[in-house]
């Protein structure tokens, strides 16, 4: 048996998503509102992540920070 890896793929110790102390605060009627604070993660190539909460807790907010948006 033998397996091809292609040199622009990253390899499985390869970080292909990682966020060093990220912030994100919004704007409300009662003035900037804190919603992440210092999340700091590194997820390698073919790793499985789950994000768990309450509602209110800022997993999307997180995922769109993750996914650039």
């Amino acid at each position: 048996m033998s397996t091809h890896t292609s040199d622009s793929s990253p390899t499985s110790d390869e970080t292909v998503i990682q966020l060093d102390d990220a912030h994100l605060a919004l704007s409300s009627a009662e003035g900037m509102v804190e919603i992440l604070r210092g999340i700091t993660l590194a997820i390698s190539q073919g790793e499985t992540v789950g994000v768990l909460g309450p509602s209110g807790a800022g997993k999307t907010s997180l995922l769109m920070i993750m996914a650039g948006l």
